[in-house]
């Protein structure tokens, strides 16, 4: 389309190419670019279901649907994926440092 033409950037990071190519995908474009509004290029929120569970799915980060509302382009929903999975990561190692620390107890 005209619009993703004219708005179009290229992702710059493995994150933001990934979501824009699960985005083109999903709305069955060529391509879309970072910069480029998700419901400004053919999305809605039955779209925006597919996005966040395709993330989820690749991910394994839950990304509210909201989020795609809030942050409706790739380059912004890329950087709420991303601390999403600083988050998870975070979490996995307080997981694991709790479990050594547990082996290493006597009872």
């Amino acid at each position: 389309s005209e619009q993703i033409e004219r708005d179009y950037v290229e992702p710059k990071t493995e994150l933001q190419k990934s979501i824009a190519d699960i985005w083109a995908d999903v709305l069955h474009l060529e391509k879309v670019g970072i910069c480029n509004n998700f419901f400004e290029i053919g999305g809605h929120s039955l779209l925006a279901t597919q996005i966040v569970s395709r993330i989820k799915q690749t991910y394994g980060v839950d990304c509210p649907v909201r989020a795609v509302f809030e942050k409706p382009t790739v380059e912004d929903l890329a950087a709420r994926v991303e601390l999403e999975i600083s988050r998870k990561k975070l979490t996995q190692e307080d997981t694991e440092s709790d479990d050594e620390e547990l082996e290493e107890m006597e009872f």
